[in-house]
């Protein structure tokens, strides 16, 4: 929660943004805000989705607790083909339909642990304040030919490192290398409209592994996975997902809608994000800028000046 105080007339916020206490889109494999249209492939954890879904057929939870609510779907929720696999309980905020007699019985009642147009809300502000953050790494970028760059990413820091690069940039790329050389986790901001296809290359991640990374996708509006060597967790909230042919996303995916077939259908594994960026609250208030931060510790040090001299002519 933030809290404002007055320093030297700007609006200061104290301390970090805290974790939101409902469930939210960090606590699941994949999260889709709108429709969620899936064929012939599976989500090996938890999946939550905003509007209708409808599986044929499709797994859902096969790593997730058993005994938990693996499945939760805002609008109606369409089981076809009878090859559906639900491995926990469901919350169905619509209605149901093909959903086989043993499924039934997972089917729990009650309130939605996720409130979805409050947490759409969150995502936008989170993908936002993410775009933000400077470079704390190298980044090196080659290109060897078409759909051929290699891009080298270096942090040395053991928690949080960021990387800026072009959506042009990662759209072409045949290889990304981030080393870790302190065990840290890496969020990477892609920079750029439009659409972009993570296709025919791979990550590769030292130091670490696909838990390490997160994709931040702020102005992607169409986004594709597909023939991909690892990946790692990927924040898209404004970005329709339509893979062009079978791939694999080792962590969490957010996006506005998802969209597979028996043609294109992507697996999802169930690597979680090892920072806790994904889980940030806000409370509806926008996040300083980093030009804003400094005017803010110059407020400070001015506030500290004064206090200092008032208690002097005090004494």
């Amino acid at each position: 929660m933030y809290r404002f105080f007055a320093a030297a007339g700007v609006a200061l916020a104290l301390g970090a943004p805290t974790v939101a206490s409902a469930e939210t889109a960090a606590d699941f494999n994949l999260f889709v805000l709108g429709v969620l249209t899936a064929q012939g492939s599976d989500t090996e954890g938890r999946v939550a989705v905003g509007g209708d879904a409808t599986l044929s057929p499709y797994t859902i939870g096969q790593s997730a607790p058993a005994g938990g609510i693996n499945l939760v779907v805002g609008g109606d929720l369409v089981s076809t083909n009878g090859g559906n696999v639900f491995n926990g309980g469901i919350m169905v905020g619509g209605s149901t339909t093909g959903v086989q007699a043993y499924q039934q019985s997972q089917i729990v009642p009650g309130a939605l642990p996720v409130d979805f147009t409050d947490e759409q809300a969150r995502l936008y502000s989170l993908t936002d304040y993410l775009k933000g953050l400077a470079d704390t790494g190298a980044i090196s970028i080659v290109n060897y030919g078409v759909h051929n760059t290699q891009i080298t990413l270096t942090g040395s820091n053991a928690g949080l490192n960021v990387f800026n690069l072009d959506a042009a940039d990662v759209n072409d790329a045949g290889t990304i290398n981030l080393n870790l050389t302190n065990g840290g986790y890496a969020i990477i901001n892609v920079v750029g409209t439009g659409s972009i296809s993570f296709y025919n290359g791979s990550l590769h991640v030292t130091g670490g592994n696909e838990r390490n990374v997160l994709w931040n996708l702020p102005g992607i509006t169409g986004l594709s996975v597909a023939s991909w060597g690892g990946s790692g967790s990927i924040l898209a909230p404004y970005a329709n997902y339509n893979p062009v042919g079978y791939g694999n996303i080792n962590g969490q995916l957010i996006v506005a809608n998802f969209s597979g077939s028996y043609a294109a259908a992507t697996q999802i594994n169930n690597y979680k994000f090892v920072g806790g960026e994904l889980g940030m609250l806000f409370s509806g208030f926008a996040v300083p800028e980093p030009a804003t931060w400094a005017l803010m510790i110059g407020g400070f040090g001015l506030a500290g000046a004064a206090l200092r001299r008032r208690r002097a002519l005090a004494a």
